[in-house]
């Protein structure tokens, strides 16, 4: 039977909002569930809408007009992380909002 260590149980549950921290942010706020954490992760949102839209006209460039299926492959590659990024960017400024409202 397995049984797991209560301390070190505590010590990896960094998985709750009200500790995971924005990157690229410091200081006491810098949770997702804190106001600096939150407009934070807005702006990182909106960093990887204004990524995505562009990487994926300068694929379509590439593929349409330069014909070049590397630059294609590797700048469509550039879109979907832009696009995943924001996706959890988002996923982590809804439950931030959650947490910090219960």
């Amino acid at each position: 039977m397995l049984a797991g260590n209560p301390d070190r149980m505590r010590e990896r549950s960094g998985d709750r909002p009200e500790d995971r921290h924005v990157p690229g942010i410091g200081g006491p706020g810098s949770t997702d569930t804190g106001a600096e954490g939150q407009a934070a992760l807005r702006l990182h949102a909106k960093i990887c809408l204004v990524a995505g839209i562009l990487s994926a006209f300068v694929t379509v460039l590439f593929a349409v007009v330069l014909g070049s299926l590397v630059g294609t492959v590797v700048l469509g590659a550039v879109t979907l992380g832009c696009v995943a990024w924001g996706i959890r960017t988002r996923q982590r400024l809804r439950r931030g909002r959650a947490a910090g409202r219960s």
